[in-house]
């Protein structure tokens, strides 16, 4: 209302009725109403405490189930693994010493190596006694304190540390930790490797001309989708593949390695698989591809009754699933040295060890004075 012809303003109006309310009431109220609310209650913050508390001490119990779970799981595979494995030993016969092989063109190279006559059985048992007791197997060998002193100096170095590189292929220290142990070989070890026995060849005249394909020239061969047989005659036609005594083409099947070879000295193409596998489509393939690259370099057809495609029986044998690559290196070695198949399951260990030396030395065995040879003449 108007006083002495003037309107309060709103602040005098406010000031004018809070002096009629008592401030420390208020006050008092608000506090009252505030202590009944829900969240400042300390019942309820002893109950959300223990809440907490319990929520934490179920995940705890979770995660350790789960650990508990995953240990039974482990325990479990482990079992399988072991009865899996027992079950390929008891299959494979490998308690049994394995047979040595030697390849069919060995007999060309060696004096005193003789040859039965197929038509009398008795002189045929008779050599193949002979034989064995020719290429006996030999114990397996003391690694050098020397060779074992380089292996733990480069495998003490970091994961990624380049170790040998050619090409495209680069082997790294975890390339060699593969090598250890029951592991499965990476591409670029058996790549590193099998560029070895090539250079090897290339290098000395006392070894067969021999060349190692990539892995990746089956797989070209065989699928459309990666070129098929145009890609791999792509890959060849800078070198004259007739002029070669042997050819080794690495296959890698799902979750194994095998190795099909083409010698032409004795004209076979032959089939290596070390868990006694017959891959008759291996045989097919490679030798579609040699008529395909005969007909391409010389312009004439194959007469391919000379030749003999077959599948190896008589070679060692893996007694595990995770050896597979180091027995693809060691027949690729012992085919370009021509030299017999004089090693078994019990020979793979020292054989790793004799991989990651050589791969840290850039040269194979033969190549080095300092490393005890695993061939026994």
């Amino acid at each position: 209302m108007p006083i002495g012809g003037r309107e309060m303003s709103q602040s005098q109006s406010q000031s004018q009725s809070q002096s009629h309310l008592n401030l420390p009431a208020v006050r008092k109220y608000q506090q009252e109403i505030a202590s009944k609310q829900k969240f400042l209650d300390p019942a309820f913050v002893e109950s959300f405490r223990k809440h907490v508390q319990e929520s934490s001490e179920d995940g705890e119990k979770l995660r350790r189930d789960r650990l508990e779970y995953a240990n039974i799981i482990s325990k479990a595979r482990e079992a399988f693994v072991r009865d899996l494995r027992a079950k390929q030993s008891q299959a494979l016969h490998i308690y049994k010493p394995c047979s040595v092989y030697a390849p069919y063109y060995y007999q060309f190279f060696t004096e005193d190596q003789k040859v039965f006559d197929e038509d009398d059985e008795d002189e045929k048992k008779s050599d193949d006694d002979e034989e064995e007791e020719e290429f006996k197997e030999p114990p397996v060998p003391d690694v050098p304190p020397g060779v074992v002193k380089t292996i733990n100096a480069c495998l003490a170095k970091r994961k990624d540390h380049l170790i040998a590189q050619v090409d495209d292929i680069q082997v790294t220290v975890r390339d060699l930790e593969k090598l250890c142990g029951l592991n499965w070989l990476t591409d670029p070890a058996i790549a590193f490797y099998l560029w070895m026995i090539t250079d090897r060849s290339a290098r000395n005249r006392d070894y067969l001309k021999v060349h190692c394909f990539s892995s990746y020239f089956y797989t070209k061969l065989t699928r459309k989708d990666y070129g098929g047989p145009k890609a791999v005659m792509r890959w060849t036609r800078k070198m004259d593949v007739l002029s070669y005594d042997l050819l080794l083409f690495p296959i890698h099947l799902p979750g194994h390695w095998t190795l099909a070879a083409i010698s032409t000295r004795d004209q076979t193409i032959n089939y290596y698989d070390s868990l006694g596998g017959e891959n008759e489509e291996v045989l097919r393939v490679i030798m579609d591809y040699w008529e395909n690259e005969y007909k391409t370099r010389k312009g004439e057809v194959l007469d391919t009754s000379k030749w003999k495609s077959q599948v190896v029986k008589n070679i060692p044998r893996q007694a595990n699933t995770c050896d597979c690559g180091v027995y693809l290196c060691k027949f690729s070695e012992r085919l370009a040295a021509n030299k017999p198949f004089n090693f078994s399951q019990r020979h793979i260990p020292f054989i790793r060890q004799c991989m990651i030396y050589e791969i840290c030395k850039k040269k194979l065995f033969s190549d080095l004075d300092e490393l005890y040879p695993l061939d026994i003449h």
